[in-house]
């Protein structure tokens, strides 16, 4: 098979993928086009594969003929893919209108976490039992975290692989008890309060972790 005219099937097939690609109406039928024509069972594609009947000083000439139209095909493809998706864009805002008064789309809220769920409900129930709820620091001194609750100096928790030590005369409490002392120092009894919130101990056992949460009821006629 000659070059010439496999030259002529490919001017005549450049021409008419033009043509076609100058003629489509919307994106979908344009990508009609370019599989019809460079697609990988496309008409080009078909066409290159003719070039193992040319002469071997043929072919390299061939291929670059058929790349060249393939470029010149897809630079003008993406080009009238541009200008039709814009028209078709174009068309649709003209077509559609927004309603302001609905409702825009829901969005998750969450949740809260679980040891606040539990925390509340706790504060519920013993709310319904007369309890009221107090909060505390998270640091507290000496005095308030172990003197007032008659821990001596010598106990087990004032060890400093038991306790986190600000400094000499501030801890990070261990529980939530100082706050029934300062409830006591500055309320009037009767009583009846809950202290909750996060407490701080140091434990070797890696499947504790120092930080928790601790709920305490105190009860005073």
């Amino acid at each position: 098979m000659q070059i010439e005219e496999l030259k002529k099937q490919l001017d005549q097939l450049k021409n008419e993928s033009f043509e076609q690609l100058s003629g489509s109406q919307s994106s979908a039928e344009l990508y009609e086009v370019k599989v019809k024509y460079w697609g990988k069972s496309g008409a080009l594609t078909l066409l290159l594969k003719e070039t193992g009947k040319l002469l071997p000083e043929d072919r390299p000439r061939w291929g670059q003929l058929v790349n060249e139209v393939k470029s010149q095909l897809e630079e003008t493809y993406g080009l009238s893919l541009e200008k039709l998706k814009k028209q078709e864009l174009d068309k649709k805002m003209s077509q559609e209108e927004v309603d302001l008064s609905w409702p825009g789309p829901q969005k998750s809220k969450g949740h809260l976490h679980l040891i606040s769920q539990i925390t509340h409900e706790i504060v519920e129930i013993l709310g319904r039992l007369g309890f009221s709820l107090r909060l505390g620091p998270l640091i507290e001194t000496d005095f308030y975290n172990f003197e007032a609750l008659n821990i001596p100096s010598h106990h087990p928790a004032r060890d400093m692989q038991d306790t986190f030590f600000v400094d000499d005369t501030h801890v990070l409490r261990t529980h939530t008890s100082p706050i029934q002392i300062h409830s006591l120092e500055t309320e009037i009894l009767p009583l009846r309060v809950m202290g909750t919130g996060g407490v701080f101990r140091c434990d070797s056992d890696i499947s504790h972790l120092p930080h928790f949460h601790q709920i305490e009821g105190l009860c005073v006629d």
